[in-house]
């Protein structure tokens, strides 16, 4: 509304927000600034004045977007990521913490499934019982095939030898049956 009637406004810009905002700047202006504040420090007070303002700031989902688009295939150097696991060492949560990360965590399909499996070598009459993560590991398999295998996907039977012996109870579908 400022700039509309420039003389009934106190603002010297078009925008009170950023009143520096679309004025034109000398050639090498941004190298300049840069030089000058390069190395400064903020004082005690700045910074928790900073830390107070972004205390109950809310990003958008945009924002958190292009935020994990950013880091996504971020390569980490062993000593970050060994910094990373010294400040994470010992944390300690709180009872309200623990009950929001399980809260958070509730449907989260990519937990493990502890569903109990038989799978038997063809050739060699080996039977293993237990859960899938535990034969693909053991077995040296991969996993995704693995997977396959039990789901029933893409025509798979078998897997180097390995048979699915049981289906079982809590993956078949109901089936309604009609006895006239």
């Amino acid at each position: 509304m400022a700039h509309q009637e420039p003389d009934k406004s106190y603002n010297i810009g078009k925008d009170a927000e950023a009143p520096a905002r679309g004025i034109k700047k000398p050639d090498g202006f941004g190298e300049k600034m840069s030089k000058l504040l390069k190395g400064r420090k903020q004082s005690q007070e700045t910074c928790e004045n900073i830390s107070k303002g972004h205390i109950g700031l809310k990003h958008s989902k945009e924002w958190r977007k292009n935020q994990s688009k950013s880091l996504t295939g971020l390569k980490r150097t062993p000593e970050t990521c060994e910094r990373i696991r010294q400040s994470q060492l010992g944390k300690k949560y709180t009872e309200e913490q623990c009950r929001a990360i399980s809260k958070r965590l509730i449907g989260n399909t990519h937990t493990q499934d502890k569903t109990i499996y038989t799978f038997k070598h063809r050739i060699t009459n080996e039977i293993f019982t237990g859960i899938k993560s535990d034969f693909y590991k053991k077995y040296k398999l991969d996993k995704s095939t693995v997977c396959n295998l039990v789901k029933g996907k893409r025509n798979t039977t078998q897997i180097r030898g390995w048979i699915l012996l049981n289906i079982p109870v809590n993956s078949i579908p109901e089936q309604v049956f009609s006895f006239d």
